[in-house]
């Protein structure tokens, strides 16, 4: 009988993305939340979801940015740095399952003030072989919130 492992050796190339996410079972450190200096709560979804209201925040992992999108106006953040510090704690733990404090995302600019707080995440897998893609799922999830702050007001 031919007994074949579910997961062969190259399992690490044909994976687009890596995610990763809090603990099932772990209690959400970020409750309650002090939202006196917020303005709006916001979700935070990925370039593969379609928009939930007029003013989210979505990340396009693939591009490593993330979009504030406040009614007409829209900012841009490189979430490079962040995406970096998920790689490494992946890497040095061998672990899909990360501290919620390290799941968290403050970004400062002229016009906002944004804390995220995601619940999962996925980022693009360095070792990815696209030749073998077509075998395996090239999705990603990512989940979130986000309490922002507006500085500058609309006329």
């Amino acid at each position: 009988m031919g007994v074949q492992q579910r997961y062969e050796n190259d399992y690490m190339t044909y994976q687009k993305y890596i995610h990763v996410s809090t603990g099932y079972d772990e209690k959400k450190s970020y409750l309650p939340l002090d939202i006196s200096e917020y303005n709006t709560l916001m979700t935070v979804v990925g370039t593969n979801t379609s928009a939930p209201a007029a003013s989210f925040i979505s990340v396009d992992i693939d591009n490593e940015t993330l979009t504030v999108r406040d009614g007409a106006n829209t900012e841009t953040f490189s979430i490079s740095e962040f995406i970096g510090k998920l790689r490494a704690i992946h890497r040095s733990t061998n672990s899909y399952s990360i501290p919620q404090d390290k799941l968290e995302l403050s970004l400062v600019s002229e016009n906002h003030e944004i804390r995220i707080f995601f619940e999962s995440f996925s980022y693009k897998n360095p070792k990815y072989d696209a030749k073998k893609s077509n075998k395996y799922n090239s999705s990603y999830s990512l989940k979130g919130i986000a309490l922002v702050k507006n500085k500058k007001q609309s006329p």
